[in-house]
């Protein structure tokens, strides 16, 4: 009796002291016994443990710690934090959505995957602004990152980067986020274990489905010449459009021709008239 009253002693102060203690994340397939697992969380001051149980779809919490008078792990059953499954929910959707873990964004709609809504403030971005400007860049797949994740707390992130180790191992590894921009061009992240703070630029891509690529880009190397469009001028304001994407300076206006200089995104391009 007097251990039982102990316990019970102790789980009172260890819940007074938790209030917004930090969360630990632990991963158990197919779990048979999550008190166990949340014990082992228990080895030094409380802490609230999620127990992510993906293969069932289902999470456990307990509040954990370590009765040194005991000298024994304990774990009592709690909530499941509702910022926890609300993440949880949006990762499971999104990584289960036909097999492809692929995010549309459309900021001309503001439309999204189900809750999920293109970064507010960015309504008007393009390919372009994202590729060129390195600042607007980074502050824009930051916001990008946090649409997914839901939140832009610590503890959320966490979970994040715990669910998505969780789920590569069924070939799942991040999500791909599609977004198409106020121009109809497109530029293609993704957030992964390794990228929760920030998503990861993959590509931006022409709004035309065949662009005219830059002579010699992928190699980083452009000789000086020109490049005749034959009277297209279609056709010159896709390179044009593409050598903006890649960060390729192009000075005077439209004509038939471009004559290039330098190398990589060093490289300029001026359009003749004649």
């Amino acid at each position: 009796m007097k251990l039982f009253v102990r316990m019970i002693l102790a789980a009172g102060l260890v819940f007074a002291a938790l209030g917004a203690q930090a969360q630990v994340y632990k991963p158990c397939d197919n779990c048979t016994n999550p008190l166990a697992v949340a014990k082992t969380a228990g080895t030094g001051e409380p802490v609230q443990v999620v127990v992510i149980d993906y293969p069932q779809n289902v999470l456990y919490a307990y509040r954990a710690w370590y009765d040194y008078e005991l000298q024994r792990s304990m774990a009592v059953r709690t909530a499941v934090p509702a910022d926890v499954s609300a993440t949880y929910n949006r990762l499971v959707t999104m990584a289960k959505a036909g097999g492809t873990h692929t995010i549309y964004f459309d900021n001309r709609t503001g439309g999204g995957f189900g809750n999920i809504q293109f970064p507010s403030g960015y309504e008007h971005v393009t390919a372009y602004d994202i590729v060129t400007d390195a600042t607007l860049r980074s502050r824009f797949l930051e916001a990008a990152a946090k649409e997914v994740i839901g939140s832009d707390s610590a503890a959320m992130r966490n979970f994040a980067a715990v669910f998505y180790q969780i789920i590569q191992k069924f070939n799942l590894n991040g999500d791909t986020l599609i977004l198409v921009l106020a121009d109809g061009s497109q530029v293609i992240v993704r957030v992964d274990k390794d990228n929760i703070l920030k998503a990861q630029l993959i590509s931006a891509e022409d709004k035309h489905d065949n662009p005219m690529p830059l002579p010699g880009l992928p190699d980083g190397g452009v000789q000086p010449g020109s490049y005749d469009f034959n009277n297209d001028t279609y056709a010159l304001d896709q390179w044009l459009y593409s050598a903006a994407l890649m960060g390729v300076k192009v000075t005077d206006g439209h004509g038939r021709a471009v004559v290039c200089a330098g190398s990589g995104t060093d490289m300029v391009c001026w359009v003749q008239i004649y």
